[in-house]
């Protein structure tokens, strides 16, 4: 895991300024504090920050080929380079170094920009063809390493973190009013946006191409529609079976210590038990669980998992008090990420970094095999339009609409509110219907909460759009794996792994998702889903693929989620905190909010559940990331576990 950034000034006759990239890469030393390194070409510059993982010795960046023509600054791990180094070997490249970076260089002159196709791994790269004055950034497949980028006048800044890209004078702090929406709306911003007005995200499995006066997006890689006939669900688990180990045990790849995050649920679990198979020595476990939170703690789960394996494990309880840490953790997360299990994540990130280099977690495995309970009442709402309007309108939801208001996160409560979204969004059309079940803020919240200019701005852009356009391109035809498809191109890449990203990286970790090997995310979406969500069961075929192999009592325990206690926090602990900053006069006076929506948001808490709780969450990270990046007078803490 490392850090790049820099530059490329399309005026020719413009230099690079060595000053600018020290400042542009010194505030990412977190990603990579063992090694910096520079590479100045004319109006070029490239430069990296390298947390060693492979070849310790070698692998200085930014690196060459033979002759000095090509040059890359990179991030990330490329799984499948021994193999690919042998290959360039027998056509007559010579290697320098041991490490995967190396790869990149040779494979480019080999094959060109379509070299990325050839890659399996997690990346993002600045290569540079001085032969052709060519900048070619790339991001992997799934977008598990973030690659940020920008334009101003006639020069093209990029890097791994946006802080980056803010040490050139002249981009301007502002910010993106349709992203505050999105963000307001799914806790994320969907890429390209980020809240920066003017910074924008190579996307997931695109190639940026920078030459003379012309940037070039290029997508590379499509998950295609399933192909032949489809296996046997026997047959296909033993398939997945193999695929899960063949992927686990290719992400073992290091000459550091390897740890993995446990929560106790399905996918952690699976990673700790095939590398346990694969014979990966001792595995340390880090586990987090919550203080008074008995109905969100998983540490129990957890522990039978480790003492199942005999792990070398690790835990951790956080309590209110550690929300202290806000500021830090939005100067990393720099894009608010409005999704409460950043904060747990931080506090494991700290731990792990005492014990390990390199942690495995299981990102990805909710998309790839439909965990999350969404899928089932995206379908419930298909089935439930299937019913005669007349039945619909005349007798079930008059009936519905009597249910009681009940507050709480009880299973009545959840039920009742659950029923009262259906039938609201069951009249929205299919595309729809998905995304609105997932949003946190509604039209009339929104209404009561906006200011003017923020309503106006809001009005000109759908946060529905990107959704839209994912579910017209997805090439599957049944509604879960449309859905599916869906939350693999926005919720993972742009709230998950982004998240999982920077909160690693704030510890000079590097974060690996085995779950998301691309030859294992293909067979998953080619299996129907009815393999995936059987009988109202998530995960069935993941659930029947380590039958044997994981503890019976993880295997068949309903998905629970990594998510906060936040609503029963904000109704103690925390509410005197979020007045104090929601309502203090800075807040009041940026005019994105009315202070009287402002005002009857944090005291509507009190009758509030969870979901109202993540409004204040996100609010509250709306605000501290303008105290940290507009008006930068709250300066962020050293990263480190709250006392």
């Amino acid at each position: 895991m490392c850090g790049i950034a820099g530059f490329v000034h399309l005026d020719k006759e413009r230099r690079a300024d060595i000053d600018l990239l020290d400042r542009m890469t010194a505030c990412i030393r977190h990603r990579g504090p063992d090694d910096t390194g520079h590479h100045l070409d004319g109006n070029v510059a490239l430069g990296a920050c390298r947390l060693s993982i492979i070849d310790l010795a070698g692998g200085h960046q930014p690196l060459a080929n033979e002759d000095g023509s090509c040059w890359v600054a990179y991030n990330g791990e490329i799984y499948n380079f021994p193999a690919l180094r042998e290959q360039l070997i027998g056509r007559g490249h010579q290697f320098a170094t041991k490490c995967d970076t190396e790869v990149l260089v040779h494979a480019y002159e080999e094959e060109g920009i379509d070299f990325v196709t050839r890659l399996q791994g997690m990346f993002a790269f600045a290569l540079w063809d001085r032969r052709t004055r060519r900048l070619v950034l790339g991001r992997d497949r799934l977008g598990i390493k973030p690659l940020y980028y920008a334009r101003v006048d006639d020069t093209v800044i990029f890097g791994s973190e946006i802080k980056s890209l803010l040490q050139y004078p002249r981009l301007e702090r502002r910010v993106n009013l349709a992203a505050l929406d999105n963000l307001l709306t799914f806790e994320y911003n969907p890429s390209p946006e980020t809240l920066f007005g003017g910074i924008w995200k190579v996307p997931a499995g695109h190639v940026l191409i920078v030459r003379d006066d012309d940037c070039e997006l290029r997508r590379y890689w499509v998950l295609d529609a399933p192909h032949g006939d489809t296996p046997p669900l026997r047959e296909a688990t033993t398939r997945l079976r193999w695929e899960l180990g063949r992927a686990v045990k290719g992400h073992l790849m290091s000459d550091v210590p390897l740890g993995v995050f446990l929560s106790g649920g399905m996918d952690s679990s699976s990673i700790v038990a095939l590398m346990s198979q694969a014979d990966a020595g001792p595995v340390k476990t880090f586990s987090i669980g919550f203080e008074d939170a008995r109905d969100y703690d998983e540490l129990a789960h957890a522990r039978a998992v480790a003492s199942h394996f005999k792990t070398d494990h690790h835990e951790l309880v956080m309590k209110p008090a550690w929300f202290d840490v806000l500021p830090n953790l939005v100067w990393h997360l720099e894009e608010p990420i409005a999704d409460e299990a950043a904060l747990p994540l931080y506090f494991l990130s700290a731990m792990a970094k005492e014990h390990v280099k390199v942690v495995l977690v299981g990102d990805g495995g909710d998309e790839i095999f439909a965990g999350y309970g969404r899928y089932f009442w995206y379908r419930t709402i298909g089935r439930y339009t299937m019913i005669p309007r007349g039945l619909r309108r005349g007798v079930i939801e008059p009936l519905i609409s009597t249910l009681p208001p009940l507050e709480g996160n009880g299973s009545a409560a959840t039920l009742a509110r659950r029923a009262r979204r259906l039938v609201e969004i069951a009249h929205e059309p299919e595309e729809m219907r998905f995304s609105k079940w997932n949003r946190i803020l509604h039209d009339d919240a929104k209404r009561a909460l906006y200011s003017s200019d923020l309503l106006a701005a809001a009005a000109q852009a759908s946060p529905f759009d990107y959704h839209q356009r994912y579910f017209a391109e997805s090439p599957f035809d049944d509604p879960m794996s449309r859905a599916q498809y869906v939350d693999l191109k926005t919720y993972l890449v742009d709230c998950l792994l982004l998240k999982s990203d920077k909160m690693t990286s704030a510890f000079s970790l590097e974060c690996r998702v085995p779950l998301l090997d691309p030859t294992l995310v293909e067979y998953a979406f080619s299996l129907p889903s009815s393999y995936k969500y059987w009988r109202s069961q998530s995960k069935h075929i993941l659930r029947e693929a380590m039958r044997g192999i994981l503890p019976p009592t993880i295997a068949s325990r309903r998905k629970q989620g990594f998510i906060l206690p936040i609503g029963t926090w904000f109704k103690t602990d925390l509410i005197g905190f979020a007045r104090e900053v929601l309502l203090d006069s800075r807040t009041l006076q940026r005019g994105y909010f009315s202070p009287a929506g402002l005002r009857q948001t944090v005291e509507g808490m009190r009758g509030g559940d969870d979901r109202f709780a993540r409004r204040l969450y996100a609010l509250l990270l709306f605000e501290t990331w303008n105290r940290v990046f507009v008006d930068r007078r709250d300066e962020p803490r050293q990263p480190g576990r709250s006392s």
